[in-house]
């Protein structure tokens, strides 16, 4: 008899990892192949999809570079901040100002705007299953950044090796206390919402505080060599680390939702 196979409360958000960008849309840009790589380099969250991992956790990675698309940008530029430096969901400048684009064509803009509806409608269902088998579900939403701010971010801001990002409604008090108190005894440096803050949640399901919701973002240095490319020696026990405390998270969702 076919064993079944355990599933988890947890949903894996991982919407920068990839340098992918599509020859249909590379070549709507101007910028050349050279400082391309370079962009990329700089702004990809480098192996976030194998650095985050649970044990049977479901899994919404993000296809494309965000570079080519950002799917966790609002696609109207006067809700989306990040805009006014040309990084709204269509990006026309890199993080450190270089022109990626000078116009994006209608039917590069609609096959963007295609991806960008298919990965939030994933995301939406994958909460909505783990909702109907569970009655809870926990977004991790996974990132990394950089140890020195872009030109754009503030830079008397912290940059520590955590950055936990959350809001007061979808991030109960209990969940918040338990990844950070997990983490400092991990023997890591955390902030809470600083330098960035929030975390994704599919608009269906605002208001619904059974679905909650936390960003982890981790300092890239502690895993990766921007130098060389490659992880470090670390990278493992590092993926373990995150590994045991997004399993314990989701074992414990039901005790940590909001009372």
């Amino acid at each position: 008899m076919e064993k079944t196979r355990p599933t988890s409360r947890a949903i894996l958000h991982i919407p920068h990892a990839s340098r992918v960008i599509p020859e249909r849309v590379r070549a709507d840009m101007c910028i050349d192949r050279h400082r391309l790589e370079w962009q990329l380099d700089l702004i990809t969250d480098h192996a976030t999809d194998a650095l985050f991992q649970s044990s049977y956790a479901r899994r919404v990675v993000a296809p494309l570079s965000r570079l080519a698309v950002d799917c966790e940008r609002y696609i109207d530029d006067e809700c989306e901040p990040m805009s006014q430096h040309g990084m709204g969901f269509i990006y026309t400048n890199g993080p450190c100002g270089e022109r990626l684009r000078d116009s994006v064509s209608p039917d590069i803009r609609e096959y963007l705007l295609a991806a960008y509806n298919q990965h939030h409608a994933h995301l939406a269902k994958q909460t909505l299953d783990c909702l109907s088998e569970h009655r809870c579900a926990l977004i991790v939403d996974c990132h990394s950044f950089p140890q020195d701010p872009f030109p754009y971010e503030d830079p008397a801001l912290a940059r520590p090796q955590i950055c936990l990002g959350f809001d007061d409604y979808h991030s109960s008090e209990a969940l918040r206390a338990n990844v950070l108190m997990s983490f400092r005894s991990m023997g890591f440096d955390v902030a809470m919402n600083e330098p960035f803050a929030g975390s994704i949640m599919p608009s269906t399901f605002v208001g619904n505080t059974e679905v909650q919701t936390l960003m982890i973002e981790v300092r890239r240095d502690l895993y990766w060599d921007e130098h060389e490319q490659t992880p470090k020696a670390d990278f493992r026990k590092l993926r373990q680390c995150l590994t045991a405390l997004i399993d314990e998270l989701a074992g414990q969702l039901p005790a940590l939702l909001p009372r």
